[in-house]
């Protein structure tokens, strides 16, 4: 099954109150057709903020689910996807030296439940993936 979106996909998420979620901030540099990922996170330990990089693959349907959410949000007026104050997340596609950003979502402001959802969605599938560094940076191995 392919994914509807063959590119690379980038993916960003800061969330927006500190110790939600698995870390401070992941953000994804590839996710590649075939699934293999890199990037980094980032963890906030006694008060500094610690990092490393990751990577790893995700299965063909996780890529597949992630690429059909990205299509649907593309499909949303560039006014509600791309707004001009801070965000919390960033969804782009193609080369991570010139990216086509898809969505900026801004967590407080989002007036579209839909787009919070499906953003929501993608954070889900992603984040496990990303688990074990988190746990690694906490425990300072």
């Amino acid at each position: 099954m392919p994914s509807p979106i063959a590119e690379n996909i980038i993916l960003r998420w800061h969330p927006p109150q500190q110790g939600s979620g698995l870390g401070e901030m992941w953000f994804l540099r590839g996710i590649h057709p075939d699934g293999s990922y890199y990037g980094e996170i980032h963890v906030r330990i006694q008060g500094k903020l610690v990092g490393t990089s990751v990577q790893g693959a995700i299965s063909a349907s996780q890529r597949h689910e992630i690429g059909e959410l990205i299509k649907s949000l593309s499909q949303y007026e560039p006014s509600v996807r791309l707004p001009s104050g801070s965000w919390n997340g960033l969804i782009a596609t193609g080369p991570i030296g010139s990216p086509v950003v898809v969505l900026k979502y801004a967590a407080a402001e989002c007036p579209h439940k839909e787009i919070a959802d499906k953003f929501a969605r993608i954070v889900t599938l992603v984040e496990p993936h990303l688990a074990v560094a988190a746990e690694t940076l906490r425990s300072g191995c």
